[in-house]
């Protein structure tokens, strides 16, 4: 390809360049930056900062390159007619009024930490999709774009195959010190803050997360396959042969809606291409068998580590099964009274007016005996550190009040129940602080007494209240897909207030109902977890910008598959429907993946250059055939 340097001029070929380093170059851009939580994050995650190495100079870039890209078209362009510019107009007018309207507009500037996604990466999306079918008229162009979007795919293969065989990333290395951190940072950086890359851990090479690096490959994968059957011998080859390298990654970022969405994604292709008896069984067979050996070495290679790669990525149960000891099954708390469940044990806590506690088990008081614990036994205990914090704090608080030469103690007491009666439950005391920990060899409960009675201790150790939440009620559905059940029921009841407007780009963690408490303890053993992201890109764009900015988002991508389904059927050009029917597999890859993903700005730049490119060469395969069906009517 010569387009680079042809006589075509530098006013030409520029948008091209900057489409392409928008979908070739975005995504291995790696680089840290500590970020300062805004005052409503820093209780959802307990922390006031945290290291960003994936997003934040992502999302810097990807606005930088594409503002200069419409820039360029402001000042050079000139409008085309297209099916999406109207629609596209309107969603961002809903994206805007929902920032406006929101809660918190200034996250909805910025976007939420380690996600991104504020109104001016939205922006970018948008510009993306609207200035791509402007700018790209000839397949020569199209094919350029595709290179860029193609050499990306060539480092993310090499990078995820050096972290499948060789637990290697070179991010996690002396490398980043030297050359992806600012010299601000060389006092307090640790490589302690990547994630580290090892045998059994999902793959995330410059993207930062396993199930993201699927839903990128669930792009390029497709579209190498459909390269690599349909296109020239020499060319067909190497293409397969990156799609091999690409399903080593695909495997080893154990996402299993990737691969399975991928492998629909394959499945389809192989239908056009039967339909059409455009079939090469060699480039089958090769397929076939190279994917098999590449799926047993994984295998292999796994299983030589200690970790069964099946069972652990893609043979993982749909519904995970609860585990068989300390499963949290109801907790109530009113007044100076605590109901605790724990699988099949059920007990009640009294507080009685001389700050002494009383254990019920079957209405029956059960007698027990404190007995003093080691100090450093307490250091197994999940969320010590945070537990130190707070014993010291309540320290002060207690021993203000009380006079010189006294002072309360932190001594803890392990509760002993006499006769077994709570079947292997655990109850720690701190009586000087009225705090109790519970558990039964699984997720543990602080609770606290007050002067308003028993309450719980959240993930950052203060006292809350049980609050009901709105949730959908399917019995057993919350463990689905890693407990995307679990956020998507507590979700969609969301839906009814953001049917014409959202929360505003990227508020979805502040909205949904962190405060879930007992169903954290009952479906993910912990509180220290924080419900970021719907795992669902249309609930993600329905929270965002609204019910209806969803609509259009799908008319858009309906009109596409619709246009890409009738085109594939009947033009005969081989390079042409090369492209377009390969684009149209890539996206259809990343639809079904994102039922169970989000959108992420580590990916979706090139899920947006990729539909925008498939928008483009439709129309350039609708005038090819509507010109050769004029030609043939005017010879009859």
């Amino acid at each position: 390809m010569n387009l680079l340097f042809s006589g075509e001029g530098w006013r030409e070929r520029f948008p091209l360049l900057l489409a392409g380093f928008i979908a070739g170059f975005v995504p291995l851009i790696v680089y840290l930056r500590i970020e300062t939580f805004q005052e409503c994050f820093t209780e959802l995650y307990s922390r006031k900062d945290a290291p960003n190495f994936f997003t934040v100079y992502k999302a810097l870039w990807l606005c930088l390159v594409t503002y200069a890209l419409a820039f360029w078209f402001v000042v050079n362009g000139r409008l085309r007619r297209c099916y999406v510019n109207f629609p596209l107009a309107v969603y961002f007018f809903l994206v805007l009024c929902s920032t406006v309207f929101s809660k918190h507009p200034l996250v909805c500037l910025t976007g939420a930490p380690d996600h991104h996604e504020g109104i001016f990466v939205v922006l970018a999306y948008v510009l993306i999709l609207f200035l791509i079918p402007q700018i790209v008229s000839s397949e020569k162009q199209a094919e350029f774009i595709l290179k860029f979007v193609l050499f990306g795919a060539i480092c993310q293969a090499i990078l995820g195959f050096l972290e499948v065989f060789f637990g290697f990333n070179i991010l996690y290395d002396e490398f980043t010190r030297e050359y992806l951190a600012a010299g601000i940072y060389n006092g307090v950086f640790s490589l302690q803050w990547l994630p580290k890359p090892s045998y059994g851990v999902p793959a995330f090479t410059t993207i930062g997360n396993g199930n993201f690096y699927g839903s990128y490959l669930s792009l390029l994968y497709p579209l190498t396959f459909v390269l690599g059957m349909f296109e020239t011998k020499t060319r067909g080859w190497f293409f397969l042969y990156l799609n091999s390298l690409l399903f080593i990654g695909l495997l080893g970022s154990k996402s299993r809606a990737a691969f399975y969405a991928s492998l629909i994604s394959i499945f389809l292709v192989l239908v056009l291409g039967y339909l059409k008896k455009n079939l090469n069984t060699r480039k089958i067979a090769f397929y076939v068998l190279s994917s098999l050996f590449v799926f047993f070495l994984v295998n292999y290679r796994e299983f030589g580590q200690g970790s069964d790669f099946f069972k652990s990525s893609i043979g993982r149960p749909m519904i995970s099964e609860q585990q068989n000891f300390g499963n949290i099954v109801d907790l109530k708390l009113k007044g100076d009274s605590a109901h605790v469940e724990i699988d099949n044990v059920v007990f009640e806590i009294l507080w009685d007016k001389n700050g002494e506690i009383k254990i019920l088990v079957d209405g029956k008081v059960a007698d027990y005996a404190l007995q003093p614990m080691k100090r450093g036994a307490l250091k197994e205990l999940d969320s010590w550190e945070k537990l130190l914090k707070y014993l010291a704090e309540a320290a002060d608080r207690k021993n203000a009040g009380l006079r010189e030469g006294q002072k309360v103690s932190d001594q803890a007491y392990v509760v002993i129940v006499k006769n077994n009666l709570l079947k292997g439950c655990n109850i720690i005391a701190w009586p000087d602080f009225s705090l109790l920990r519970i558990d039964r060899t699984g997720a543990g409960v602080f609770l606290v007494h007050t002067d308003a009675g028993f309450k719980l201790l959240n993930h950052s150790l203060k006292p809350v209240d049980l609050k009901p939440i709105e949730k959908l009620d399917i019995p057993g559905f919350e463990q689905f897909a890693s407990r995307r059940g679990y956020i998507w029921m507590r979700s969609i009841p969301l839906l009814k207030r953001v049917l014409l407007i959202g929360f505003g780009p990227d508020n979805f963690p502040l909205e949904f109902p962190n405060h879930d408490y007992l169903g954290k303890l009952k479906e993910w053993k912990t509180l220290q977890v924080a419900i970021e992201k719907p795992h669902n890109l249309y609930l993600q764009t329905a929270m965002n910008s609204g019910v209806l900015s969803l609509i259009i988002i799908l008319w858009i991508i309906f009109k596409y598959i619709r246009d890409s389904i009738r085109l594939y059927f009947k033009i005969t050009s081989p390079d042409v429907e090369v492209y377009g029917s390969g684009i149209f597999f890539s996206i259809t890859g990343y639809l079904i993946v994102s039922f169970f993903n989000d959108s992420m700005v580590t990916v979706a730049p090139v899920f947006w250059v990729l539909l925008g490119l498939g928008v483009a060469v439709n129309r350039i395969n609708q005038l090819r055939l509507d010109e050769a069906e004029g030609k043939f009517q005017a010879n009859d």
